[in-house]
């Protein structure tokens, strides 16, 4: 062994008193304890417990739906009946067909009629045939 001249400080410290020597030294390792260890945790250390992901689930959930609640509760306000999804993926494409949205919303012709002729009679969204 032998001191190599360099030496480590502890985050925080600015003196060379707290200066750390580094020890020049081979390193042996056991491979063997290391295998061993190994196989006793199969699973990754970044791996989720059931419970872990029910609750980023509900979090996410959660998130979701107070925020459109939110932002439905201000198109209220507006006296516009439109929910917060229809206007979003109509700003996203605006080429969208009316069967296209119905897919992607996954609500009736009837509700999303309402939804289009709200935003229709406000001059927020325009209809013309489709090229099919």
């Amino acid at each position: 062994m032998a001191l190599t001249g360099k030496c480590v400080r502890p985050s925080g410290l600015l003196s060379d008193a707290a200066c750390i020597p580094v020890i020049d030294a081979p390193r042996y390792v056991n491979m063997a304890v290391l295998n061993v260890q190994r196989e006793k945790s199969a699973a990754s250390p970044t791996f989720l417990a059931e419970a872990d992901i029910r609750r980023g689930v509900e979090s996410l959930y959660f998130g979701y739906s107070h925020l459109t609640r939110s932002i439905d509760e201000e198109l209220a306000t507006q006296g516009l009946v439109a929910r917060t999804t229809a206007p979003y993926f109509i700003a996203r494409q605006p080429d969208l067909t009316v069967s296209d949205l119905l897919k992607l919303l996954a609500i009736t012709k009837q509700s999303l009629g309402r939804v289009l002729n709200d935003l229709a009679e406000r001059a927020l969204v325009e209809s013309r045939p489709g090229l099919r």
